[in-house]
């Protein structure tokens, strides 16, 4: 394809989709203004897709592609960027679109690995027009020992993922290694870059999957969200999230009391391939001595939904059902041994989907002061 400067019209004004993927017979890559020239030459352009177009930099701070130019893609709906996260985030701050359009990041880790993650951050709220306020927030795959991670946000929640036009989600950000990753990375660091930037305080659903948190992190950046009722915890250390969900013992009003009650509107918790052991996992009777105090603190969970556990019994399930209002479990036993056994009970008893639900007010109004920091 004819990259050079000044080169006639590559693309018909009429264009409304767009994808742009390397290739090894490519003998020539574009810069950041070649392309950003073509693009302003698409004003019906709705679908825009580019996997590692630019020309080939070091993914370092420092040679963060930049130029003069703006393209303006005033109809554009969806945008994905695949390639070297810096040159996503150059592509992002020469891009000028709607607010409304769905985006998905798929990037290469920088050598510099937080400091990409803020400029990308940083890119993504300017694209936005304002700090990012998801209504859902799904975060995977994030550890101290790697540079993977995937981090979806919606602007609605309860929202339902489903094939459309564009994505399913309202913003996603794919972090993946394409080479060996050495050295560890500060988790509440990493936290810092990717959370510190969103306002959360419209947040009611969030989703762990296969992400281990400490107490001290569960607290810290999600425990005084004053409008999260729903989390739903996938193959994640669950113990260190209920540890962090146990009051402060203490005294006081009960405004003072609600004030150092973590979690404050959380109404329905989902467990997902989670393990329950006494010495390794959740322990169940600890557990239930959090959910119960919780109650007397006026933080009661109303709803429970547990599948796929490990070492889950249906004696266990009993006694969750004495402190919740509406339990539901798969039924299946996993003894959690390499060649145990599993059994699956469907009995009234222990697999109930029609408890009685308690009501609950998902909109009730708690004071920024009290819940607003981190």
């Amino acid at each position: 394809m004819p990259w050079q400067q000044g080169t006639p019209r590559l693309f018909s004004s009429n264009l409304t989709s767009l994808l742009l993927v390397d290739s090894e017979e490519a003998i020539q890559r574009p810069t950041l203004t070649q392309l950003l020239d073509a693009l302003t030459t698409l004003p019906a352009l709705r679908r825009l897709e580019l996997e590692y177009i630019l020309s080939s930099t070091q993914n370092t701070i420092n040679s963060l592609p930049r130029s003069d130019r703006v393209a303006h893609l005033s109809q554009l709906q969806c945008l994905r960027l695949k390639g070297a996260c810096l040159h996503c985030v150059g592509l992002l701050n020469s891009l000028s679109f709607p607010v409304t359009a769905t985006i998905k990041v798929e990037c290469d880790p920088p050598q510099e690995r937080l400091e990409g993650c803020s400029a990308l951050m940083d890119s993504l709220s300017k694209c936005r027009g304002s700090v990012l306020r998801p209504k859902k927030l799904t975060i995977s795959d994030l550890s101290p020992h790697s540079a993977s991670f995937c981090m979806k946000m919606w602007d609605k929640a309860n929202s339902i993922e489903k094939e459309t036009s564009c994505f399913t989600c309202s913003l996603q950000i794919d972090m993946q290694e394409r080479q060996g990753f050495s050295g560890t990375q500060s988790m509440e660091k990493a936290l810092r870059v990717l959370i510190g930037p969103l306002d959360l305080h419209s947040l009611r659903e969030l989703e762990v999957l296969s992400t281990r948190w400490t107490e001290y992190e569960w607290r810290t950046f999600f425990g005084r969200l004053p409008q999260l009722s729903r989390i739903l915890l996938r193959d994640t250390g669950a113990e260190y999230f209920v540890g962090a969900m146990v009051p402060l013992l203490d005294t006081g009003t009960k405004r003072q009391v609600q004030s150092r009650t973590y979690f404050p509107s959380l109404k329905s918790l989902s467990l997902d391939c989670i393990q329950f052991r006494e010495d390794n996992g959740l322990d169940v009777e600890m557990f239930v001595d959090t959910l119960m105090l919780r109650a007397e603190y006026g933080a009661s969970l109303y709803e429970l939904a547990i599948s796929k556990a490990i070492e889950l019994f249906p004696e266990d399930v009993s006694l969750l059902k004495e402190v919740v209002a509406s339990v539901t479990w798969d039924g299946i036993v996993d003894d959690g041994l390499e060649h145990g056994h599993s059994e699956s009970y469907d009995d009234e008893d222990y697999y109930d989907e029609d408890d009685d639900e308690e009501e609950y007010d998902d909109e009730e109004e708690y004071d920024e002061e009290d819940y607003g920091g981190y």
